[in-house]
């Protein structure tokens, strides 16, 4: 490191007694003003060539890029040359070339040292649904330098597949939170909510709303995790959670509103939110008393 910040310090040191001199630095200041001319004219022009000689216009985007990248590079080695000797510039392109390789080398290195972790299951495994730097999805494949996801969501209010295979280097394990779905009980919390008008009989609405969601919870407990029911309350003491279902009552300017918040298997949460909607729904139909807030029309008139 010492080395380095001596070659850098001979380098300025160079620079430095070249510039004290008014004539050369004048000499340096011209160049480099005629060489960011002759820069902007050439790419200039040459952009205009490749649109007119070219009709494709991606074929025109990846020409004019290349093109871009590659005087832009000659600039900054003509721009050295100008400023500093030879022998400096070759020295000081060498030093960024070799930082640019360290860099890429620290991520190669990053990538592969969390791909063993995930061999080892630390993160995840094949199959589980996770979320990371905001992209939901299934793991498909781990590689020694990224995972390979099956999104869910995105433009999708519910959690079905777009279709999409998302590609995230193994590194971002080290920086970004990962949310894993079924990292623990293979169970996640959801939401169903209603808004009744304010005369509606809310306490009776409370109560079909209480007894759906014992029932279904009782089925889940029951079939599906019949088997699990003390690890998963072993598991869950561990955070003070419950598998009951929790009723919350709200009022708003709208109405009243009622939640019921409730366990479902990690891969069920929109078909068990369709399921209880259906059954709620259904039974707010058959009572004189409940009125959803938006479902008729009401009107005074005044004498």
């Amino acid at each position: 490191m010492d080395q380095v910040q001596e070659i850098f310090q001979s380098i300025f040191a160079d620079v430095q007694a070249d510039i004290s001199d008014s004539q050369v630095l004048m000499k340096k200041i011209i160049f480099s003003i005629a060489a960011i001319f002759l820069w902007y004219w050439l790419t200039h022009l040459l952009n205009k060539l490749y649109d007119r000689k070219i009709s494709s216009t991606k074929v025109v985007n990846v020409v004019v890029n290349t093109s871009n990248y590659f005087f832009a590079f000659v600039f900054l080695v003509l721009f050295s040359i100008i400023w500093m000797s030879v022998a400096d510039s070759v020295i000081l392109f060498l030093l960024l070339i070799g930082a640019l390789a360290l860099f890429s080398i620290k991520g190669l290195f990053s990538n592969i040292i969390v791909w063993t972790m995930l061999l080892r299951k630390k993160y995840f495994k094949i199959y589980d649904r996770i979320e990371i730097d905001g992209n939901k999805g299934i793991v498909t494949k781990t590689t020694p330098l990224y995972f390979q996801m099956m999104e869910l969501s995105n433009w999708f209010d519910s959690d079905a597949p777009t279709g999409r295979v998302v590609r995230l280097p193994n590194r971002l394990l080290l920086d970004k939170p990962l949310f894993n779905y079924n990292g623990l009980l293979k169970i996640n919390w959801r939401e169903v909510e209603y808004t009744i008008r304010p005369d509606s009989d809310w306490e009776r609405a409370e109560q079909i709303l209480t007894e759906i969601s014992d029932a279904y919870v009782y089925e889940l407990m029951n079939g599906r995790f019949v088997n699990r029911k003390e690890e998963i309350k072993r598991k869950m003491d561990l955070f003070d959670g419950k598998v009951n279902p929790v009723n919350i009552v709200e009022v708003n300017p709208m109405g009243i509103t009622l939640k019921v918040r409730f366990p479902v298997y990690y891969t069920e949460g929109t078909a068990t939110k369709t399921m209880l909607n259906r059954q709620v729904l259904q039974r707010f139909r058959d009572e004189p008393g409940i009125e959803l807030v938006g479902t008729k029309l009401h009107f005074t008139e005044d004498k």
